[in-house]
């Protein structure tokens, strides 16, 4: 078993007033009127005998590309590293603040440099601990299976991995000082109408599992939790919801909280063999799309507009019907919006590859339908590979082709067209194999 050296703290990040909120079209620029659960930032470093990676899990819809590597920057600064070794990886809650967020030049935004300022603040306050209260641990790892949580959110039938992936630190005593889980499901529990800061139902996964760890284990601190989102580009509970309440919020987390609990007893310290942290980085370079003309949008979006008012339920419950015609409206929406601010002819993504013995996580800038994390997992040479989204940055959605050809919400507001997934894989798949045989492991011809 591989020992381990470790720090771990959770720090509230919640803006301290009430600004818009981010995720949905539909609510408008009102501001926030209240708190239900505090927004928080989980920094969680590990140390081998010669590398270190140090991921920070934010409660925010996403960061981008700048504000992620001014946090990378004062984390690394605060505990020694190079800040190619931290991630900052986004939960993509869609009851945060809007005003962290920069979108593509030319898009609507609500940034607020202050409010940014701030997050860096509260970011680097836990940082300056880590340092403080490291510690030896031997890690674990174990994949459930069939959570219940998410699924397809245009076929509750269609490809969706309902997996999660759990990594779990053991101190001398045996007990778990923190979790490190990911899964691929949108935080949209709660709707447009929500008016109050959460991390949704992540929020209520770490809080039950917390609990149940700290009786499990009869210690008197409860471990660090901290969440990464998965490729859920194309994942909801829009079919598995009961309710659009903070209600439904806690029972969707507490139903992923014990297929954690049961991962965490049930983690295996062999798979990671000897293992020691590495960060491997890369980027790849991906064509923008080219966007229909000005008559072609203004036909898909009076379409769009036709069909939503033919099921806009007023008040009503929002079904998943109603909830396909709305967002195919904000699709076209947003690709009117899109073909205004003219994006660049290509952008530059940031990808990341962390292993740690036979696990590995890939990590992207976008929000990758599941056939992607699915064919990155397939071509990998690590036995255990999970694909975390929303990380370093933010471009938008990563579509597949049918997306594209049935003109889906997360296919009109992309800036990528369908080949860009291919070339993404490729080039996550190639930074696998180079992280592989980095580690010394073994690689497939």
């Amino acid at each position: 078993m591989t020992a381990l050296r470790y720090a771990a703290t959770t720090v509230d990040i919640t803006p301290p007033t009430k600004v818009p909120l981010g995720g949905y079209a539909a609510r408008g620029p009102q501001p926030a009127v209240g708190t239900h659960d505090r927004l928080t930032a989980s920094l969680l470093w590990l140390t081998g005998e010669r590398d270190s990676v140090c991921w920070v899990a934010v409660d925010a819809l996403s960061l981008d590309s700048d504000t992620a590597a001014r946090i990378r920057t004062a984390v690394a600064d605060h505990i020694g590293l190079h800040q190619d070794a931290v991630l900052v990886c986004s939960s993509h809650t869609h009851s945060g603040p809007a005003t962290w967020l920069r979108p593509l030049r030319g898009m609507p935004s609500a940034v607020d440099t202050a409010a940014i300022d701030r997050l860096i603040k509260d970011i680097s306050r836990g940082a300056r601990r880590l340092p403080t209260i490291r510690t030896t641990v031997t890690p674990g790892w174990h994949t459930a299976h069939n959570v219940g949580v998410g699924a397809n959110r245009y076929d509750p039938t269609g490809p969706h991995d309902d997996s999660t992936g759990v990594l779990t630190l053991r101190d001398a005593e045996n007990a778990v000082v923190a979790v490190l889980f990911d899964y691929a499901c949108h935080p949209t529990v709660l709707g447009h109408a929500n008016l109050r800061y959460s991390a949704d139902y992540p929020a209520a996964t770490r809080r039950v599992l917390r609990a149940a760890l700290q009786e499990t284990e009869g210690v008197e601190t409860p471990p660090v939790v901290a969440f990464l989102q998965g490729a859920a580009g194309d994942a909801s509970t829009r079919f598995t919801r009961r309710a659009s309440t903070f209600d439904e919020a806690d029972r969707q987390g507490a139903i992923l909280a014990g297929a954690l609990l049961r991962g965490v007893l049930n983690a295996e310290a062999a798979p990671l063999g000897a293992a020691d942290p590495m960060v491997v980085r890369s980027t790849c370079t991906v064509p923008t799309r080219p966007l229909p003309t000005a008559a072609v949008v203004r036909k898909t979006l009076a379409a769009a507009e036709k069909a939503w008012a033919a099921l806009d339920p007023g008040d009503g419950p929002e079904t998943p019907e109603i909830r396909l015609a709305r967002t195919r409206r904000e699709g076209a929406l947003a690709l009117s919006a899109l073909r205004e601010a003219a994006p660049p002819a290509e952008l530059v993504l940031p990808i990341s590859v962390v292993a740690l013995g036979d696990v590995a996580w890939a990590h992207l800038p976008v929000e990758p339908f599941t056939c992607f994390g699915d064919q990155i997992r397939a071509a990998s040479p690590f036995p255990h590979t999970r694909t975390v989204g929303y990380t370093d940055g933010y471009f938008g959605y990563l579509a597949d082709d049918r997306a594209h050809r049935e003109g889906q919400y997360e296919a009109l507001s992309s800036v990528f067209g369908p080949e860009a997934g291919q070339l993404v894989v490729s080039e996550v798949v190639a930074l696998l194999h180079k992280a592989r045989a980095a580690a010394g492991g073994k690689v497939e011809a």
